[in-house]
């Protein structure tokens, strides 16, 4: 059985990439700070690990010797993570996470990047057409994760992938966050305001996500790639999507907020990369992706007991 190490297993996204990954046959360490919110999933083992603590972190790759790392962990703290300082100890800390797998015997290694390395004066991005020029502290650490591990491998001779996320929704993520909000203001009958509905993002299913990290890992593909669904969708049309599932169009209030003026109209991703190195599909369609996440906040929402 392969081994891997999932960092950030805890996460709303790596929750997923674990379940994803026992699945196709791996034998994965999740490691996370702290157990709590760790998935049980079969052929998976918790460690806990502070990836700051770089004798820990050395230690443990010295005990395990994976020949996969997964490297998902980093500061996403809603609200605070675009422009915090911590982005620059996740670089340092992912640096050191990346020596002490391969001189413990690691061969391949994906990272997790972001959309925000490119220049958003382009509205439709690809991985070697489109320029990087980061704005914020999290996409300039971001993208030189990317350049130093990238040489780092090339100087080391592991095999690498960089996997830039667009924008991603499902089961377990943060409330705050754009879909969550709508949902849970919906289903408790409650007012909610879309500010800007006319701009365009790119939206994929978290789970289709895991997927794509996976189909990564079990390739030999080198570089980046965008995980996206190369589909650009209004806000506007995003949140009466989810008005139709869950009822209560006419609790959506319409704006065009300040930050406007500042935010890209559109931003979307070409995957045709991902699709043709890896054979990897978008599998579900947004409305079922919805109808899933609306059920997952509604069986939280009444086990919490915020659902009358």
């Amino acid at each position: 059985m392969k081994k891997v190490v999932l960092s950030g297993a805890s996460g709303f996204i790596g929750r997923h990439v674990a379940e994803e990954l026992s699945g196709a046959g791996y034998e994965v360490y999740m490691l996370s700070k702290g157990e709590t919110g760790v998935p049980a999933v079969a052929n998976a083992v918790s460690a806990d690990i502070d990836l700051f603590d770089y004798a820990a972190v050395a230690k443990f790759f010295g005990s395990v010797r994976p020949e996969y790392l997964l490297h998902l962990a980093w500061d996403t703290t809603h609200g605070k993570y675009w422009t915090s300082d911590e982005n620059f100890r996740w670089l340092q800390a992912s640096v050191e996470l990346a020596a002490s797998f391969h001189k413990n015997g690691g061969r391949r290694l994906v990272a997790a990047g972001t959309c925000a390395e490119y220049d958003w004066n382009y509205n439709f991005m690809s991985e070697f057409t489109t320029p990087r020029n980061p704005k914020t502290p999290y996409g300039i650490c971001k993208n030189a994760l990317f350049q130093l591990l990238e040489s780092y491998s090339k100087l080391k001779g592991l095999s690498f992938s960089w996997a830039r996320l667009f924008f991603l929704f499902g089961p377990y993520e943060k409330r705050a966050r754009l879909i969550p909000h709508f949902i849970c203001s919906l289903l408790k009958k409650k007012r909610a305001r879309c500010e800007n509905p006319e701009m365009v993002r790119d939206f994929l299913y978290v789970k289709d996500a895991a997927a794509a990290f996976r189909a990564l890992l079990d390739s030999e593909a080198q570089g980046p790639f965008n995980i996206s669904s190369a589909v650009g969708l209004k806000l506007g049309d995003i949140v009466e999507a989810i008005a139709e599932i869950t009822g209560g169009k006419e609790l959506i209030d319409y704006t065009v907020g300040a930050e406007a003026s500042d935010q890209p109209l559109c931003l979307t991703g070409d995957n045709s990369r991902l699709i043709r190195e890896t054979g990897w599909r978008v599998r579900t369609e947004l409305k079922e992706a919805l109808a899933q996440s609306i059920q997952w906040w509604k069986d939280e929402l009444a086990g919490s007991g915020e659902l009358k």
